[in-house]
């Protein structure tokens, strides 16, 4: 055999009997563990990507949980009726489309509607002549010409004139029907329904040919840029909640950004079917883009807060009835030994849980990333 063989030779045999040294050292460790310790490596350490902290103060907050939908104040909700019956000849809106306040949304035809244009046009012609004899004779009357009958005849004819002209101009303006035309003798048997207020049109229930009676609703417009969330509180919480008190929610059919709120008013009556409570909350126009009048939400009302010292949610590991983190209890070079002992969780949110245990002290290092994967072992 060579002298460059015997080398080689040599040094095979050192790295096996050093690797063996190795491994035989890690599973006598093993074998020495206790049931509630965990062996971990700084290879596998750093190669699963675990971290320690200690325990850190969180304010945490007691809550409330709550259902509702988006939705916006009664005063910012209105429908187009048809004060008149009559058949719909033209549509001009869409769902989806923005509309400003007396903007024509709906054109509808009447033939009634010429008899009433009818009408103001005579009572317009006869006001002068009326008031012609009224003055006349209220001038004789006065002279001690003309009797007292035929004055209070004059003046009664001319003040019923009067106030028939009224009540068929306060008629024609709700349709909208041009009153310089028609005491020009241009007549019309289009109705044009106006928008009473500027916003979205949410629904339209009316076709073209279709015959709407007064007290039938065609559109609806919604101003969504005054959006508001409408909660249910179940009845056992409502002594909990007040006003102006901040909450959180999400829109579950859009994502899980929560959105700030404040609670603006609270019901008073209790819904028998279900024990719950109408509670209104108004949220900033900054988060009402992508919100849509009708969305599902979920909320979490604070009652009250307090700051505890805790750790992330995501260390503690629960099994059953029963919740445990990972400590480090000693250290070598290569080596950690972690041990895992029962906690008590006296809060918790979805990001941070006060949990309480003897061995924890303020300076005690918890595992907090790699948890599952050392639990698993």
């Amino acid at each position: 055999m060579t002298t460059k063989n015997i080398l080689l030779f040599g040094f095979l045999a050192l790295f096996l009997s050093c690797n063996k040294t190795t491994n035989t050292t890690e599973d006598q460790q093993q074998s020495t563990l206790a049931a509630d310790e965990r062996l971990i490596t700084q290879e596998q350490f750093q190669s699963i990507g675990m971290s320690f902290d200690t325990l850190t103060n969180y304010t945490f907050r007691d809550e409330i949980a709550a259902t509702g939908q988006i939705d916006v104040a009664p005063q910012f909700k209105a429908k187009v009726n048809a004060m008149l019956g009559g058949y719909i000849k033209a549509i001009l809106v869409a769902e989806g489309q923005y509309v400003k306040q007396g903007q024509v949304v709906v054109q509808m035809e009447n033939p009634d509607l010429i008899d009433i244009q009818k009408d103001y046009l005579e009572t317009y012609e006869q006001i002068g002549y009326l008031k012609s004899e009224f003055e006349r004779q209220k001038m004789l009357f006065e002279e001690r010409i003309a009797s007292q009958k035929n004055f209070l005849q004059a003046q009664s004819e001319y003040r019923t004139a009067q106030a028939k002209l009224k009540s068929i101009t306060a008629k024609l303006n709700l349709l909208n029907v041009d009153l310089k035309a028609v005491a020009r003798g241009q007549f019309s048997s289009r109705v044009a329904l106006v928008a009473p207020i500027s916003g979205t049109v949410n629904q339209v229930t009316a076709a073209i040919g279709m015959f709407v009676s007064p007290e039938q609703s065609m559109i609806e417009i919604v101003d969504t840029r005054a959006m508001q969330l409408n909660l249910k509180v179940f009845e056992k919480d409502i002594d909990k909640i007040k006003g102006n008190q901040d909450l959180t929610f999400q829109i579950s059919e859009t994502s899980l950004k929560s959105i700030p709120a404040t609670i603006f008013s609270i019901g008073k009556t209790i819904d028998e079917t279900n024990r719950t409570v109408s509670v209104v909350a108004h949220f900033p126009k900054e988060y009402q883009e992508g919100v849509f009048c009708g969305m599902f939400a979920e909320a979490k009302i604070a009652t009250s807060e307090r700051i505890a010292l805790g750790v992330p949610t995501k260390a503690v590991v629960t099994e059953g009835d029963l919740s445990y983190v990972f400590i480090l209890d000693r250290k070598s070079e290569n080596n950690m030994i972690l041990k895992k002992i029962n906690v008590q969780i006296l809060l918790k949110n979805e990001k941070y849980a006060e949990i309480f245990a003897k061995e924890l002290k303020k300076n005690t290092k918890i595992l907090v990333n790699g948890v599952y994967d050392i639990n698993a072992v």
